[in-house]
């Protein structure tokens, strides 16, 4: 058995064993050994309920923001989808109504894209190579022309009313022609079968319409039925009715007086061609005259 120590023996001499005495000191007063252990088990809770507090609070407060975000732009987005669907519809209705404008405009051909090219047709300059206008008489479509010159007799013109009187642009100025008569014979057929060609200064144009103005002398002298051929040969074969192609036969659009030195109405050609050269020809006139007359041809294309 081991014996009681004395304390207060110990601090009054000196301790031949110190080793000896720190054991029994450890054995009889032993450390707060669990106290310790729960203090750190306390303090590290505490520190894992701060922990997941804070995890919780930057989860909740990365929704906020993230819904912050989100929803405005969804309901941009939304905003934008409809605003499209809207203009698609505007769209759709719009190319509805110029797709019956179009069917409006095509009542008279078969390929919408000649109607808009003749909407949009300019008019064409008549200005020829070197400036000459080649007039015909006694000339019918494809066949070879036979020249006019100036003068008072069968094939003639006056010198003043020449063929490019009618290709420079004044109304006031017109071609006369006699054609199989003379300055003193009169009938239906005096000035039929003539007109003139010429090779384009600019080249190659499409065609799409004409349109001829009245002169100052009286409306019997009027062209009724015309021709327009188109032909990309030069002016040394252009005598030759074999080259010339028909783009237009028909009516003058002056069946209806529109009075003198006015315009008739706008003959739409159904051509999808350019040609440099032209050559236009007048079949019948309107009464009985000496002559056929025109102060202008206009021809309207690209």
């Amino acid at each position: 058995m081991i014996a009681d120590v004395d304390a207060s023996s110990l601090d009054h001499h000196p301790d031949p064993h110190p080793q000896i005495h720190s054991i029994l000191v450890d054995f009889t007063h032993p450390q707060p050994v669990n106290n310790d252990i729960n203090e750190i088990q306390s303090t590290q809770s505490t520190r894992l309920r701060i922990c997941i507090r804070s995890k919780v609070t930057w989860t909740i407060f990365a929704i906020v923001i993230v819904a912050i975000i989100t929803i405005p732009t969804a309901i941009i987005l939304t905003k934008n989808k409809n605003d499209v669907e809207t203009n698609s519809t505007s769209i759709m209705m719009i190319t509805t109504e110029k797709e019956s404008i179009t069917l409006m405009l095509t009542t008279t051909t078969t390929e919408p894209s000649s109607t808009i090219m003749t909407a949009e047709a300019g008019l064409i300059s008549l200005e020829s190579i070197n400036g000459i206008v080649y007039g015909v008489y006694n000339t019918k479509i494809n066949q070879n022309s036979q020249a006019s010159r100036s003068g008072d007799t069968v094939g003639n013109y006056p010198a003043r009313e020449s063929p490019a009187q009618t290709c420079d642009g004044n109304p006031q100025t017109k071609y006369l022609s006699f054609g199989r008569c003379s300055g003193g014979k009169h009938g239906v057929e005096c000035g039929s079968d003539t007109g003139f060609y010429l090779e384009l200064k600019r080249g190659a144009l499409l065609v799409t319409g004409l349109q001829i103005y009245t002169a100052d002398d009286p409306p019997e002298r009027d062209p009724i039925t015309v021709s327009l051929e188109g032909s990309n040969q030069s002016v040394s074969n252009l005598a030759f009715g074999s080259s010339w192609t028909l783009i237009y036969n028909g009516d003058s659009g002056l069946k209806t007086d529109p009075d003198r030195y006015n315009c008739g109405v706008v003959q739409q050609i159904n051509n999808s061609n350019r040609y440099k050269s032209y050559r236009f020809l007048v079949s019948s006139k309107r009464g009985y005259e000496n002559s056929v007359q025109y102060s202008e041809l206009k021809l309207f294309g690209y």
